[in-house]
């Protein structure tokens, strides 16, 4: 099993120098994220324990970002997310490595490819009223939750027996949702304030909840560190960004 989780993550070490390689030639900044900027700072790697690699972008990037790939990726990757593959239930990209295997638990009922990936985030604005932005997060996870089920994504695991009952109903309100319709009012959502002069940008796909709402500032400046074998971007006040999430 340790053979195969080592395996696993050297594959997904050569995502992220792909990715690396595409923001370099097209001056995109992007940063790690979560679990994976915590190891970069404490481990220069991997944290032992986490089994993924989390990059994050700022709405424009992220956009510049997905359009390069469709022109830059090498022909051994490809980038999917819900818009584009079957089964899929989320609006942020992942990177794919063609031909592998890599089954994650919630996913595994669903109709999308179980290749090793990388997941990578756009940050989007957030409104500067904490009420209003934890309204629109919670507005956020209830249809990213109706179209996990909608893609057959296993919540079966949770304990709890109220959040059990409550996810039964959401299944039953899936159903009166075609996938499409989700993910255009998802893809609404995700950009609603980005016009607006709001200090704040957060990760509406985080798992850390209103948490992952931060300052815009601190996605102003990067600097390099380094990741197992090679140098990649993060933030440069990544303490301040780690203090908060």
């Amino acid at each position: 099993m340790k053979n195969m989780e080592y395996k696993a993550k050297c594959c997904m070490y050569d995502i992220l120098v792909e990715l690396d390689r595409i923001c370099k030639k097209n001056n995109i900044k992007y940063t790690l994220l979560g679990g994976t900027l915590i190891g970069a700072i404490r481990h220069k790697g991997f944290i032992p324990w986490d089994d993924d690699i989390d990059v994050g972008f700022l709405r424009d990037e992220y956009d510049k970002f997905i359009k390069c790939c469709k022109r830059d990726l090498n022909k051994h990757f490809r980038i999917v997310n819900a818009e584009n593959e079957d089964g899929n239930p989320n609006l942020y990209h992942k990177i794919k490595i063609k031909n592998t295997m890599y089954v994650e638990d919630i996913s595994k009922n669903s109709l999308s490819n179980k290749e090793i990936f990388l997941d990578i985030f756009p940050l989007d604005v957030s409104p500067n009223n904490y009420f209003i932005a934890y309204i629109h997060q919670l507005k956020i996870s209830f249809y990213r939750r109706l179209l996990g089920f909608k893609c057959k994504n296993d919540f079966s695991k949770n304990k709890n027996i109220i959040k059990r009952f409550l996810n039964f109903i959401l299944s039953c309100l899936s159903c009166f949702y075609s996938k499409n319709s989700l993910i255009n009012r998802l893809k609404k959502l995700m950009v609603k304030y980005s016009k607006s002069k709001s200090n704040y940008v957060i990760n509406t796909f985080t798992s850390y909840g209103m948490k992952d709402r931060v300052n815009k500032n601190l996605f102003s400046e990067y600097i390099v560190t380094n990741f197992e074998n090679k140098k990649f971007s993060i933030i440069k006040d990544y303490d301040a960004y780690l203090k908060l999430v």
